[in-house]
């Protein structure tokens, strides 16, 4: 009953607001001054956005298409089954991103007006979690220059203002360097700095707008770890240093984004108000816009995809993300108006071979039992509604991603599904009639891959390999996972979108490397191509290490699925985008508007 009363609740608030507007590594942390450098000639600058006057928040009549600023944009997105458990950045590793960016922003965001499909549609901006570097463009700080190989100067955006919070007794001021000093200085202590950001030696405030970063040794992860990715958005010391749970309340929250967080009921939705003093402006049809457009951006927590279905069905939620494939057609016969889009789920599942010791340490073993996998059965079965063969260990669509009909002929061989010929491997590995014993598979107590395991043990059985289902406690695949001390094979999901931190753990022995893979030629290739300071280059490195594991078979991917997206015909001046940062809608949603004609055109 409580739970309908919150639904309630945010039904009411949507209706008002209408009416009303019509992978780790284990090191000493960052030293991390505030002390004054010296800065070295540019060489490498990304351009700001001009500003205009932003206009009044009344709403009023779409006309001819064009954009009207007002109402109320409600968005399910990836963390929408559950509620922020923190508002701190810094102190957490749970998913406070997804609630805090409408109002945090970063040093860097993604170029969706440059290079988007609004733009010169270089990248679609699907792929979830990371972005690559040359799709970023500047956010608090206008322009970034690596002067040399271990240093890297910030140039911040000027005039850029805190939003005020009575709450607090904080007026605003303006966004300066010593801010970035003090929020990487708490984030280089928290649980998502320490290890992950050991290369950097300091960070030191040149100037009010200033900022220059040391590396202790170069490494493309400072994009994601100090750019524009996890847990490294901006909040002030004021909320920080706040009484009354300081950061960690709702209350006590102030940011520099395009969103001001103005209401939160747990369980139930975070609501935020429309920042009238925001910095960022969009342009469509050469003409300029103060962003954002709506004036109450609603994110509601369903953590019950029944619940999220009814939402999108009945229109009290204009977009919607990641919803399974299962739902496309009924959702779309329940309102032919509804409009949907495709993306990859980009989290597959994997088999992993234990490559360190017993009969999946020959690679010849492990590259039959690819050639004996019909991964082509495997999606028609498990993913209906669509999938992609190759998924692992880079996503589609990602620069060093290599579809399978462009790979070297000894590794594309091994996707074309051939009974006989991996039967033959075997007997070239030693193996004439199969193995001579079981062989085990852990697993998760996942109905997908218990699913998953079945196919496959009807598929290796044809090539004499017994296959041991062996479904586990969370608790007990956990401690086999990260101890590696499963016997032949587990299964387990991974995301596919960081070159790095995939190429990293299917590389580099040790860590979250849980096939134990030890390859000499793989770790080489690796930390070459990380020392890389040039993205082009950087980038064919990784594709051609991404070809040398696939050709290793240290694991099986599964098919990638694709999931849809949906958004009702009144939300314009949206063009299918998934990522802005790390699960960081704000860029998107705050250049769409609503269309209040549409809306009432269709009923609602």
């Amino acid at each position: 009953m409580k739970k309908g009363i919150l639904w309630l609740g945010l039904s009411l608030l949507l209706v008002a607001s209408v009416l009303l507007t019509s992978c780790t590594n284990t090191t000493t942390p960052a030293t991390v001054t505030a002390t004054a450098t010296t800065t070295a000639t540019a060489v490498t600058t990304s351009t700001a956005t001009a500003t205009t006057t932003a206009p009044s928040s009344t709403t009023t009549a779409a006309a001819s298409n064009e954009p009207v600023y007002g109402g109320t944009l409600s968005v399910i997105g990836y963390r929408s089954t559950q509620a922020p458990v923190s508002w701190d950045l810094a102190s957490t590793n749970t998913n406070a991103d997804y609630y805090i960016d409408p109002y945090a922003e970063f040093l860097l965001t993604a170029d969706i007006d440059g290079q988007g499909p609004r733009g010169s549609n270089a990248y679609s901006f699907q792929t979830q979690g990371v972005l690559p570097a040359q799709y970023l463009t500047g956010q608090l700080a206008t322009s970034y220059e690596q002067t040399d190989p271990l240093t890297i100067i910030f140039h911040l955006r000027k005039g850029v203002m805190w939003t005020p919070n009575a709450n607090i007794g904080f007026a605003s001021r303006e966004f300066v360097a010593s801010d970035v000093v003090y929020d990487f200085n708490r984030y280089f202590a928290g649980p998502n700095g320490g290890g992950n950001t050991s290369y950097i030696a300091s960070v030191t405030a040149t100037d009010n707008y200033t900022v220059t970063v040391k590396f202790k040794t170069y490494n493309p992860d400072w994009f994601y770890r100090i750019g524009y990715g996890i847990k490294c958005g901006m909040q002030p010391q004021e909320s920080v240093a706040a009484g009354n749970g300081g950061v960690f309340n709702w209350k006590n929250q102030s940011g520099t984004g395009p969103f001001i967080l103005t209401d939160y009921v747990n369980g139930a939705y975070a609501s935020y108000s429309r920042n009238k003093n925001y910095w960022g402006t969009t342009t469509i049809k050469g003409k300029t816009y103060s962003l954002p457009f709506a004036d109450t951006l609603v994110y509601p927590i369903m953590p019950d995809i029944s619940t999220q279905i009814a939402a999108i069905r009945t229109a009290k939620v204009d977009v919607a993300y990641g919803i399974a494939m299962t739902y496309k057609d009924t959702l779309k016969a329940s309102d032919p108006a509804l409009i949907t889009f495709d993306y990859l789920k980009n989290n597959d599942y994997q088999v992993l071979f234990r490559c360190d010791t017993g009969i999946f340490s020959d690679v010849r073993v492990r590259r039959a039992m690819e050639v004996g996998t019909d991964l082509n059965a495997i999606a028609k079965a498990i993913f209906p509604g669509g999938s992609e063969l190759l998924g692992l260990p880079l996503a589609p669509g990602l620069v060093s991603f290599t579809p399978i009909d462009q790979l070297p002929a000894s590794t594309k061989s091994l996707f074309t599904y051939d009974v006989a010929k991996a039967k033959q491997m075997l007997a070239d590995a030693g193996y004439p009639n199969g193995f001579p014993n079981p062989v085990e598979i852990s697993l998760q107590t996942d109905a997908t891959q218990s699913d998953m395991c079945a196919l496959l043990a009807a598929q290796w059985a044809k090539l004499g390999v017994t296959l041991k289902i062996t479904p586990l406690p969370l608790a007990t695949w956990t401690n086999l996972f990260l101890g590696h001390t499963y016997s032949d094979i587990i299964m387990a999901s991974t995301g596919n979108a960081d070159p790095i931190s995939c190429l990293q753990y299917k590389s580099i022995y040790g860590g979250y490397n849980t096939s134990n893979f030890k390859d000499d030629k793989a770790a080489a290739m690796f930390n070459a191509a990380i020392a890389t300071t040039d993205t082009a280059s950087r980038d064919n490195q990784f594709k051609l290490l991404n070809q040398y594991v696939l050709d290793q078979v240290e694991i099986i991917g599964m098919p990638d699925p694709y999931q849809f997206g949906s958004y009702w015909p009144w939300v314009k001046n949206f063009y299918n985008e998934v990522e802005g940062g790390y699960i960081n809608y704000t860029p998107i949603v705050s250049r769409m508007w609503i269309d209040p004609v549409v809306k009432k055109q269709l009923g609602y």
